[in-house]
C-alpha cells in the first residue's frame, strides 16, 4: 500500500481577544498620528513679563533672548490653544493657565525673557525649567520647577508642598527661607545662602545647599542633607538629618531622629527631651 505524504496542520484562526486587541492597536496608532498632525505653534501676544507661573500641566521652557524682550510660543492642538489663558500681572509675571472646560491635551510654552526670571512658579501639575532665577520659587499641588542657578542680591522664598519638587543646580543668595511639606522635596545642589530658615514636614526632603548659619526643622518621617559653615540651631521629631561642614550644630529637640553633624562640631545635647 502507497504511504500517503503527512498531512499539514491546519491553520489556527486568530481568537475574537486577538482580532480585538489587532483593532485597537490599530486605532491607536491612527489616533496618535491624528494627534502630532493637528499639532501647532501660536506665537500669543502679551505684555512684556519677566516672570512666569504656570499651572494645569502647562510644561514652560524658558530661554534669555537676544534682544532684550520677552516672548510666548504655544504648542498643542488648535483646540487645546484656544483654553490657554494667558496675562501679566502687575509685578510683570506672565501667568498661564487653562480654562475650566479644557481637555487633557499637552500644552508646551516656549518663553524667551531678557535676563534671570524674577519669579518662577508652578501649580496643579505644573512645570517650568529656566537657566536662572533671580527670584522666589513656588512649586505646589504636583508641580516642578528646575533651575540651572538661583542667584539673587536679595533674601529669597522656595516653597514646594503636596507632591511638589524644585531643583536647583548651583548659585548664592543672602538668604534663604525653605519650606518642604506633603511629600515634596528640594533638591539644591551647590546652591550657597548665607543664612537660611529651613523646614521640612510629612515625608518631604531637602538636599544639597550650604547654609552659613540657619535654623532647620525636620518632622513627620522627613529628611534633611546639607551642609554649613557656621552655626545651625536644630529641632527634629521622627525625622533623619543629617549636616556636614565645618560649623557647629546645637540640637534643641530630639524625638526619635536620627541626626548625624560634622565631626569636628561642638555639637550640643538636644535640650528636649
Amino acid at each position: 500500500q502507497a504511504s500517503r505524504p503527512p498531512s499539514l496542520p491546519s491553520a489556527t484562526p486568530p481568537s475574537h481577544s486577538q482580532m480585538a486587541a489587532s483593532v485597537l492597536l490599530a486605532l491607536a496608532a491612527l489616533a496618535a498620528s491624528a494627534t502630532v498632525a493637528a499639532a501647532e505653534e501660536e506665537v500669543r501676544q502679551v505684555a512684556h513679563f519677566t516672570g512666569i507661573h504656570t499651572s494645569d500641566g502647562i510644561e514652560v521652557h524658558v530661554n534669555v533672548s537676544a534682544d532684550g524682550k520677552s516672548s510666548l510660543t504655544l504648542n498643542s492642538t488648535a483646540e487645546a490653544l484656544s483654553k490657554v489663558n494667558s496675562q501679566v500681572d502687575r509685578w510683570g509675571t506672565l501667568v498661564l493657565t487653562k480654562a475650566s472646560d479644557a481637555g487633557p491635551s499637552h500644552v508646551v510654552a516656549q518663553v524667551r525673557v531678557p535676563g534671570p526670571l524674577t519669579y518662577a512658579g508652578a501649580t496643579d501639575g505644573g512645570v517650568l525649567s529656566a537657566g536662572a532665577v533671580s527670584g522666589s520659587m513656588v512649586a505646589l499641588n504636583r508641580a516642578r520647577i528646575e533651575a540651572e542657578a538661583l542667584e539673587s542680591s536679595r533674601g529669597v522664598l522656595i516653597t514646594a508642598s503636596v507632591y511638589s519638587s524644585v531643583v536647583v543646580s548651583g548659585g548664592r543668595v543672602p538668604g534663604l527661607a525653605l519650606s518642604v511639606s506633603s511629600a515634596s522635596s528640594a533638591s539644591l545642589g551647590e546652591l550657597r545662602a548665607d543664612s537660611a530658615s529651613i523646614s521640612a514636614s510629612s515625608l518631604s526632603s531637602v538636599s544639597g545647599l550650604t547654609v552659613g548659619s540657619a535654623t532647620a526643622t525636620a518632622s513627620d518621617a522627613s529628611s534633611l542633607a546639607f551642609a554649613t559653615t557656621g552655626h545651625v540651631g536644630l529641632s527634629c521629631t521622627s525625622s533623619e538629618v543629617r549636616i556636614s561642614g565645618s560649623g557647629r550644630v546645637t540640637t534643641w529637640s530630639d524625638w526619635g531622629c536620627k541626626v548625624e553633624v560634622p565631626s569636628a562640631a561642638e555639637a550640643t545635647a538636644p535640650v528636649f527631651p
